[in-house]
């Protein structure tokens, strides 16, 4: 019994020791570039007896199914005895990560963590660390600071352009371990789907009969409203790598935030009049007769601000530039409210937090630098649809000198 005791106390004092030590992290990712890159890593401090400990050496070792190939890279590290952990809480190594010049696969590295039991002359792996190397690719510049100028199509009164859009893009790519960032500053017009109301026994036309009285005929109406927005923005995001689908393609996650000044004119319309009642009112002959008006026109400011996660999803060529963006989270909205004090008209604004989702793509041909850009907004508890479709030039940073040169030199 005694015997069975000691060997599964024995037992369980081995696989402390296997099991103990580890790498600070499991797997990462490297991007190799036109220039060595130095990366750091460590094995953690192991709780481990101390009486054997010098018997044991820590090794580290490419795995046979790696497919960096070993001329690639530099391994700083020395094999190291257990008691060199006993009075630190990690080992840092190094990974010397050459240069490269040519555009290759993504290829990995398989770290083994070995322990060498110099008494037995046994070796086990504790621990194993992947990393995913990904070939060297140049950084795509060319959309990288653009200007657009074009115009909005109207999708109220069909599909026809109107009026001016503008915009202005700072696109920096993310690279591994590196935050990316975006910045767009715009100006646009959206519009939102039509809304209709049934409306009961509005006034639509008056009449004098004499001095002292009018005549009022009422009518069943359908009141029709619809809104444009002319907007100024400023969004911002920091991107950070998700996954390369290829050396073009990559999908990050971001967080962002936007600022909107709306300035909205809502064109309301009755329409479908349907007569109900006509009815006699008294009315003084100093008072002036006003006819409802069958059609009137509101303008207000609006002010919104939105922060939350999203996915930006970027595919750059030299043939075409795609961007699509997509983001939800929370947006404070200032919107006016009028009331009547005193006979006058008193406009204050009201605070309304709710939840945005928001859809955006920008597509941009090299050749031409013609751009499709489309975007979606609304809001969950009170319901706004935003839309907006624009079509524009897009205009490098570094050629904008170009437009204000002379047509010919003297």
């Amino acid at each position: 019994m005694k015997r069975i005791i000691f060997i599964l106390i024995s037992l369980g004092i081995v696989s402390f020791k296997l099991q103990g030590q580890s790498f600070n992290i499991d797997k990462d990712t490297l991007q190799r570039t036109g220039k060595t890159g130095i990366y750091t890593f460590s094995i953690l401090k192991a709780k481990l007896p101390t009486q054997d400990a010098k018997n044991y050496i820590l090794e580290l070792n490419p795995d046979s199914k790696s497919s960096l190939n070993i001329s690639d890279y530099i391994l700083s590290y020395k094999p190291i005895d257990l008691t060199t952990l006993e009075d630190k809480e990690k080992i840092s190594f190094y990974l010397e990560l050459k240069e490269d010049s040519i555009q290759d696969r993504p290829r990995n590295l398989l770290l083994n963590l070995t322990l060498n039991d110099t008494v037995k002359k046994e070796k086990t792996n504790t621990d194993q660390l992947d990393l995913h190397i990904l070939p060297f690719s140049k950084v795509n510049t060319q959309y990288a600071y653009l200007a657009y100028i074009g115009t909005n199509f109207d999708l109220v009164d069909g599909i026809k352009t109107n009026n001016l859009f503008f915009a202005a893009n700072v696109y920096l790519d993310p690279m591994p371990k590196k935050t990316g960032w975006y910045l767009s500053l715009y100006g646009n017009r959206t519009f939102t789907a039509t809304d209709s109301t049934q409306v009961s026994g509005r006034e639509q036309r008056i009449e004098r009969i004499n001095a002292d009285s009018v005549l009022v005929y009422r009518e069943n109406a359908t009141l029709v409203r619809t809104s444009v927005s002319d907007n100024l923005g400023a969004h911002t995001s920091f991107l950070w790598n998700l996954t390369n689908f290829n050396s073009n393609t990559k999908l990050m996650v971001s967080a962002s935030t936007e600022f909107i000044w709306r300035r909205t004119q809502v064109n309301s319309l009755y329409k479908d009049g349907v007569p109900t009642d006509t009815v006699g009112i008294a009315r003084p002959i100093r008072t002036s007769i006003i006819q409802p008006p069958n059609n009137f026109t509101t303008y207000s400011n609006e002010f919104s601000f939105n922060i939350g996660p999203g996915l930006f999803l970027s595919h750059q060529t030299k043939n075409m530039s795609v961007r699509l963006q997509v983001s939800s989270g929370y947006i404070s909205e200032y919107i006016p409210r009028y009331k009547t004090l005193n006979s006058v008209l008193e406009r204050n604004y009201h605070n309304q937090s709710d939840v945005y989702f928001l859809g955006r793509a920008w597509i941009t041909e090299a050749t031409s630098g013609i751009t499709l850009q489309a975007e979606v907004t609304n809001t969950l508890i009170h319901p706004r649809p935003f839309f907006s479709v624009t079509l524009s030039k897009a205009i490098n940073f570094k050629n904008l000198g170009t437009i204000f040169s002379p047509i010919t030199t003297r």
